[in-house]
């Protein structure tokens, strides 16, 4: 099915380019480094615990993708987020289509 509204993203791309924006905007990004732990008080988050040793923050970011709900449940909130299974085919567009044609989204 072709529609000519539907469009891409290359999430890979999208995300690197959002991390060096908001690393100019001065985010400390640190690849790699496993949260142990947080450090709390007065109901705040105000550190994280690393297998790099301990971090001071203001603010934190949970953008742990499907284990999200679990981290959170380390301070206490109940994300409502749900995991589930998709699937996705990968078809080859036969010669002869443009580009903005080859973008095909199927969904049961």
């Amino acid at each position: 099915m072709y529609a000519p509204s539907e469009g891409w993203v290359d999430a890979f791309a999208m995300t690197r380019t959002l991390v060096k924006e908001a690393q100019a905007l001065g985010l400390r990004v640190m690849e790699g480094t496993k949260v142990t732990g947080f450090e709390r008080s007065g109901g705040r988050i105000v550190g994280l615990q690393t297998w790099r040793g301990s971090i001071a923050c203001g603010e934190v970011i949970l953008a742990a993708g499907c284990v999200s709900k679990a981290m959170a449940a380390h301070v206490g909130v109940d994300l409502p987020v749900h995991n589930f299974l998709a699937r996705a085919t990968v078809l080859t567009a036969p010669e002869g289509l443009t580009k903005e044609r080859r973008n095909v989204i199927f969904s049961p």
